[in-house]
């Protein structure tokens, strides 16, 4: 089975829906020289948002915008709206679901030093718990032994 790189499933993809209407998908892939199925496939998954084409590089506050101007354009001007800034309708619309639904993601690379400051502090005090149990553990090891040596004695 043939691996394919997330650059190339995104330009493949780039291709199939921006292409002229007299192209078949079934030429795109054979000019690329990969299976129909394949490419079927992450088109499928892509319209169902399994494969989020962009969508880390765009903040919240971005894809709202997006989603204002876009909807809010007559129908016949939408499509050049979409090739100008290189988005899909499939996108906005998902982005639209999210906001109605309060479903978006944090944005990306937000809080990220805060959150890496936070991290770094709980592992240091993870391994300074981890260290006084086991010590904890060792004394009480060392006492039971004590206490059984000096038992056999008496």
């Amino acid at each position: 089975m043939r691996r394919y790189t997330a650059e190339f499933r995104e330009s493949m993809l780039k291709k199939v829906f921006t292409r002229p209407d007299d192209v078949s998908i079934s030429q795109i892939a054979l000019e690329a020289n990969m299976p129909n199925e394949t490419l079927f496939g992450w088109i499928k998954k892509s319209r169902r948002g399994g494969i989020n084409m962009k969508k880390e590089k765009y903040t919240n506050e971005l894809r709202f915008q997006f989603c204002v101007a876009y909807f809010s354009l007559p129908e016949h001007e939408r499509g050049e709206y979409l090739r100008s800034n290189g988005l899909y309708s499939y996108e906005l619309d998902n982005w639209k679901k999210e906001f109605i639904n309060n479903q978006f993601t944090p944005d990306p690379n937000k809080n990220d030093q805060a959150n890496k400051k936070i991290i770094k502090e709980l592992q240091k005090e993870l391994r300074r718990k981890e260290k006084a149990l086991a010590e904890t553990a060792t004394l009480l090891t060392l006492k039971k032994k004590y206490q059984e040596i000096f038992e056999d004695e008496e």
